[in-house]
């Protein structure tokens, strides 16, 4: 079950406390919402800000597949496409990205999907807890290390 949340500043603070709480083990599953892209950048059009909000994720994301247990699986979404180039302040055309990582496994494609409840469904394969996620369909099998 699902027992702390924690408030954050920003994308930077937000993988900051995620390093650091992942370094300490003290949860088996890990959540953040990082919303600055989104928000600050791509909702207002501005391409450098967008630039380097990933650069700062970029950094912090090599930190945590540095330090990544052999058994965990990171994924890594977002909730919609935000083109910060488009003209357009709402959200775009894209596709919504989906990379699914663990150590040690190779490049798998695990096809385009159909609902956020896919990766619901991977989770609780994951964990061996019930899929209650009726459209779910989990591709677990493809980016686990068996």
């Amino acid at each position: 079950y699902l027992n702390k949340s924690i408030h954050t500043e920003g994308d930077e603070n937000g993988m900051q406390i995620l390093l650091d709480n992942y370094k300490s083990a003290d949860f088996d599953f890990y959540f953040i919402n990082l919303v600055d892209l989104d928000m600050l950048y791509g909702h207002r059009e501005d391409a450098q800000g967008y630039y380097e909000g990933l650069k700062i994720i970029d950094k912090h994301l090599s930190i945590l597949i540095d330090n990544l247990h052999d058994d965990d699986v990171l994924i890594i979404t977002g909730d919609h496409g935000t083109d910060p180039t488009d003209g357009k302040t709402d959200h775009s055309r894209e596709f919504v990205p989906l990379v699914a990582y663990q150590n040690n496994i190779e490049n798998k494609d695990i096809g385009d999907r159909s609902s956020f409840a896919d990766i619901a469904s991977t989770i609780c394969n994951y964990f061996d807890i019930p899929d209650i996620f009726d459209d779910g369909n989990s591709f677990y099998e493809y980016i686990v290390n068996k």
